[in-house]
């Protein structure tokens, strides 16, 4: 079983950031597992605008 998370982005930017949110929801309730904010260059430090990239939340 993997229990990891990939986020695949893509950016012109020369750093953006992204929120992730992890949940299970189950009849009608929702449990918040998870949130995070981060930055590109901060997990990826040779990030290059318009090149597909990948943050790990």
């Amino acid at each position: 079983m993997n229990n990891g998370v990939k986020l695949f982005v893509s950016s012109t930017a020369p750093d953006s950031c992204f929120y992730v949110r992890l949940s299970i929801v189950k009849k009608d309730k929702t449990l918040g597992l998870r949130n995070e904010i981060d930055s590109i260059c901060r997990t990826n430090k040779d990030f290059t605008p318009n090149c597909r990239d990948i943050g790990a939340a």
